[in-house]
This record gives structure tokens, C-alpha cells and sequence, in this order.
């Protein structure tokens, strides 16, 4: 997971979900601290910049799931 992706701007948040290794497609669930969820490979949204903050994925499939979380401070400057 990258998380806040270097596309992210002042003020937005985005995190990509890069890779996985699943047997069979995954279901792909994400929650962030604002209250943004998707069931996509990216979820993204408005944050207070530089206010602590966190997304979680979880990617589950017919044999268990796995989570992830990953804690940063919202973006306070241009894209990179």
C-alpha cells in the first residue's frame, strides 16, 4: 500500500493498493480516519493538512483476510 501516494496534494489524500498475492481475486475494503472507505484499489479524500491520520486495508477472500494499516499526516504541499 503506498499511503499518501506522492500524486496527493495539499489538503487530499490518495493511497493506491500497489500489489497483492492472493489466491483468486480478493475483496478489497478500505477505511480511513475521515471517514472515506472504498472497495476499489484506491480510496482518496480531503484532510485537514498536516493532521495525523490513517487508512486501513483489508483484503479477504474465501481463505482468511489480511490487514494493513498505515498512519501520515495529510498532504501539506504541490503533488510530486
Amino acid at each position: 500500500m503506498t499511503c499518501p501516494d506522492p500524486g496527493s496534494a495539499s489538503g487530499h489524500f490518495i493511497c493506491i493498493l500497489d500489489s497483492y498475492d492472493s489466491q483468486g481475486e480478493p475483496v478489497i475494503s478500505w477505511s480511513t480516519s475521515t471517514g472515506k472507505t472504498s472497495t476499489t484499489s484506491i480510496v482518496s479524500g480531503s484532510c485537514v493538512p498536516g493532521q495525523p491520520m490513517s487508512a486501513t486495508l483489508t483484503l479477504s477472500n474465501l481463505y482468511g483476510a489480511a490487514t494493513s494499516t498505515k498512519s501520515f499526516s495529510c498532504p501539506m504541499g504541490p503533488p510530486l
